[in-house]
């Protein structure tokens, strides 16, 4: 049996040479047979190209491997293969004038489009929540209550006016769905939200953040509508909401992140991340109360 041949029969292979485009960095990607499950995948850092530091990444990653004595010339004939070459989007939204990213896919209207993969680390917060359940007819089957209210029309129009924004070359604006306890109005915004992947209202952001935190989630929500789950919830003294919603709000406005100093370990040389969002936002009270 040739190299080559053992290497597919038993399942180790280069899937892809992965570009992520926020880290600058490349990587090879494995797939192997899995201990607890069908197949896992693991990223290697291209700069490493030795069978063993390619063994201890698909070891790590749950990996079934051959016996020791046969492995190393398996995975060093995977090393050695070519491989698609696939980018990670750096952040979600516009990427060109045809191409969409959202939390889970890429849309992109053009036939030779390159493959691209949703940001991992655009995960902040409870976008995490975010999945898939049913199929798209049985998702507009359901929305079709919609029609007899005009908080949840509001709700899904808003979802889907939210990547817009950019072509219409509109600023950021937000939406407050007020009204008394039990009144419906987080049912409304969840009908919204279920669009984006939310199936249950405690998995919606809130404003139990604080401000560096809930923009950084608005960075991951990039040409999207975020829905934000009960002003009421906001941090500190319920005396205090006001300057905790002025304070939010203006940022969300305004699209960008606070401005970190380079030393700070998460900032790109002390760059600040901009975004283009509609909040969805829900509360008891009008935001003039």
């Amino acid at each position: 049996m040739s190299t080559d041949s053992a290497t597919l029969n038993t399942g180790i292979r280069k899937v892809f040479q992965l570009h992520d485009e926020g880290a600058q960095a490349w990587y090879d990607v494995y797939e192997a047979p899995g201990i607890a499950g069908p197949l896992v995948t693991a990223s290697v850092p291209r700069e490493d190209q030795s069978a063993g530091v390619v063994i201890r990444h698909l070891l790590r990653c749950g990996a079934k491997l051959p016996k020791t004595n046969e492995r190393k010339a398996i995975v060093t004939a995977a090393i050695a293969c070519d491989a698609p070459i696939v980018r990670r989007a750096a952040r979600n939204g516009w990427r060109d004038a045809s191409t969409f990213v959202t939390h889970r896919t890429v849309v992109s209207g053009r036939d030779n489009a390159e493959a691209i993969l949703p940001p991992t680390g655009a995960y902040a917060g409870s976008t995490g929540h975010m999945q898939d359940r049913g199929d798209l007819d049985g998702w507009r089957s359901l929305m079709l209550i919609a029609r007899f209210s005009t908080a949840m029309m509001i709700a899904l129009a808003a979802i889907f006016a939210a990547p817009l924004l950019k072509i219409a070359l509109r600023p950021n604006f937000g939406l407050v769905l007020f009204g008394p306890s039990r009144s419906g109005k987080s049912t409304a915004q969840l009908a919204g939200a279920s669009a984006l992947g939310y199936g249950q209202e405690e998995d919606l952001p809130s404003l139990n953040a604080t401000v560096s935190g809930l923009l950084s989630v608005a960075v991951a929500f990039n040409d999207h509508a975020i829905p934000i789950n009960e002003i009421g919830t906001a941090r500190g003294g319920k005396n205090n909401v006001y300057e905790v919603v002025r304070e939010t709000t203006y940022g969300l406005m305004n699209g960008q992140d606070i401005i970190r100093h380079p030393s700070w370990a998460g900032s790109d040389g002390g760059a600040t991340a901009t975004f283009q969002v509609l909040p969805l936002m829900s509360s008891e009270h009008s935001p003039d109360a």
